[in-house]
């Protein structure tokens, strides 16, 4: 999941996670984290009645992400 990708020891600069439902504020925060040059995140078909919420939290973790320049989130199943 998530936290095994975060224990890559390269520097990432583009993620696409596809038909991920748990893909939430806590994921997300994580990603930013350590992937601090990230360029471009994009999240497809978080979208089920189980799926991880993305809140606005989980957006300020974007902060933490300077260089990104692409953030695609589509179909996902909640957003505040």
């Amino acid at each position: 999941g998530v936290y095994s990708l975060t224990q890559i020891k390269c520097e990432i600069k583009v993620i696409k996670l596809l038909y991920i439902s748990k893909i939430g504020d806590q994921a997300i925060n994580a990603i930013c984290e350590r992937f601090t040059k990230l360029h471009e995140l994009s999240i497809a078909r978080n979208c089920n009645e189980k799926a991880s919420k993305i809140t606005d939290n989980g957006m300020l973790s974007f902060k933490k992400s300077p260089y990104l320049q692409r953030l695609s989130i589509i179909y996902t199943r909640y957003f505040d």
